[in-house]
């Protein structure tokens, strides 16, 4: 449950933030009743509300990294799932949260942080997720993932072992 808010409040910082971006078009957008500014002063402006996303975004992933940790332990402390996959998300949590430390995660660490994190994230936890909900459930393959071994089989021309119904 805990983790059901903090994945919440991190899409909603970010949906809020998405009225930053939006407001530099506004501001710059050439309209009567802001000719008593300076063209500067609308620069400076819509600049600012460019920071503004930067930082709102910033605090998101905070959020999604304290998600990507609890989700990671419950995976960890499954029977379900392997235990691998949990740790490679707690490990792709933690690189979320080098956001917490702007002059350490967002300097020094960030291209490696998030490159790492993303790959974590994305491709081995989801992938591995699915491929292991797919293939090996409480009863066995899915359907799904029956036609895939039978298809493959066929194509490698495996001996036909017996999977379990």
């Amino acid at each position: 449950m805990l983790a059901a808010f903090f994945s919440l409040v991190g899409c909603a910082i970010q949906g809020f933030a998405c009225l930053f971006e939006l407001a530099p078009l506004v501001v710059l957008g050439g309209a009567q009743y802001l000719s008593v500014f300076k063209v500067e002063q609308l620069q400076a402006l819509a600049y600012m509300f460019l920071k503004l996303y930067s930082q709102a975004y910033s605090i998101a992933l905070v959020f999604f990294g304290f998600f990507c940790l609890l989700i990671g332990y419950l995976i960890f402390k499954s029977t379900f799932l392997p235990r691998i996959l949990g740790v490679l998300m707690v490990f792709a949590g933690l690189g979320w949260l080098t956001f917490l430390s702007p002059p350490l995660g967002a300097k020094y660490l960030y291209p490696y942080i998030l490159a790492a994190a993303n790959f974590l994230r994305l491709v081995v936890a989801r992938v591995g997720r699915i491929l292991n909900l797919l293939f090996s459930s409480v009863n066995g393959p899915s359907n799904v993932g029956r036609i895939i071994i039978r298809r493959l089989r066929r194509l490698h021309r495996l001996p036909n072992a017996k999977t379990p119904t």
